[in-house]
């Protein structure tokens, strides 16, 4: 992806962690507060995969 591509993305999949926290809060059951914490883990799992890959492909410093 290019730059602004993977700003948007990441931006998009962090709302959509934050959501993820959200709907574990206002669950009444032990799975829906399971099923949102683990969506805002692979969220953030994802924004530091794209972080990593950002590092990986810049070019070496002299």
């Amino acid at each position: 992806m290019d730059d602004l591509g993977d700003f948007v993305v990441g931006a998009l999949v962090a709302a959509a962690g934050i959501a993820a926290l959200f709907v574990a809060a206002a669950a009444d059951d032990g799975a829906g507060y399971a099923a949102g914490v683990a969506a805002f883990a692979l969220a953030m799992a994802f924004e530091f995969w794209l972080i990593k890959r950002r590092f990986d492909d810049a070019p070496p410093k002299d």
